[in-house]
């Protein structure tokens, strides 16, 4: 078991708005991948080099160098390093922006994770686990691997109760759109009634299609692969805003699961929370 001294990289991680990533070698793909990741889960906007970019920006000399110029106007920058004393660390000392090392060692004025490895490829790996660790330790849910919660999320719900409403949230507790999920305005007055029926006992399944358009096109024929696969993808950044929003709810679904009551815009009972 990763056994990491975390501190304040967690509150610092999510404090910063806009987060430059940066490594060399294998260091790199995993600042790239992190990068990916971070956004995903987070929403924040986050950026690692890649190799066009860092050809552009490089010319003929260092391309690290060159791109520290374009990274300082991050609010973090998250250094992955195997040595303490690389062109990459000293350029990130001069740099002028908070900096998060992750690094086998502690740096003497760099804030560092430090990583006990004695080989680079455990180095690595554990730099990955590590990220992943610090957003956790944040709050951030992490998904799941989708064989793990399949059956929990949609094979058997089953109960038969009549205190169960599964309510659609785009064009339901949002204004109808079009457009990105991630910018929808949200129907404060269903959300009250909503939260209302939560307070009141009953029990409140969310349902979703967001991320089913890729999904289905990838899985044509395995609606549970589909589903999982919406999940995998949407899920964080659904439970933020839905958290942002103030909804009260007791399961999140991307799909539909079997319940008593459904509320949908595209259904007859829309308007039973006006």
């Amino acid at each position: 078991m990763l056994e990491v001294d975390l501190r304040h990289f967690p509150s610092k991680l999510m404090k910063a708005g806009s987060i430059a990533l940066i490594g060399n070698g294998g260091n790199l793909a995993i600042a790239q991948h992190m990068a990916s990741d971070i956004t995903r889960h987070t929403g924040k906007f986050c950026f690692a080099p890649d190799s066009v970019h860092t050809t552009a920006v490089g010319g003929d000399g260092d391309w690290k160098l060159s791109w520290m110029q374009y990274a300082k106007h991050a609010d973090l920058i998250i250094g992955i390093t195997c040595r303490i004393n690389s062109p990459m660390v000293l350029a990130l000392e001069r740099i002028g922006v908070p900096v998060l090392l992750l690094a086998p060692e502690p740096h003497a004025t760099l804030d560092t994770v430090v990583i006990n490895s004695l080989y680079y490829h455990e180095f690595e790996i554990n730099a990955l686990s590590t990220i992943y660790m610090i957003m956790a330790a944040a709050g951030v849910e992490l998904p799941k691997l989708p064989h793990t919660h399949a059956e929990q999320r949609y094979d058997d719900i089953t109960e038969s109760r009549d205190d169960i409403y599964c309510i659609d949230i785009d064009g339901t507790l949002t204004e109808p759109h079009d457009g990105s999920p991630w910018s929808a305005v949200p129907r404060l007055d269903r959300i009250a009634r909503v939260n209302e029926w939560y307070d009141n006992g009953y029990t409140i399944y969310l349902m979703t299609a967001r991320g089913f358009i890729h999904s289905t096109s990838r899985y044509p024929q395995d609606i549970t692969s589909a589903q999982a696969e919406a999940d995998y993808h949407c899920r964080s950044r659904t439970e933020a805003q839905l958290k942002k929003w103030g909804v009260k709810y007791h399961k999140l679904f991307f799909g539909k699961p079997r319940a008593n009551k459904y509320i949908d815009d595209r259904g007859a009972g829309d308007n039973f929370l006006d």
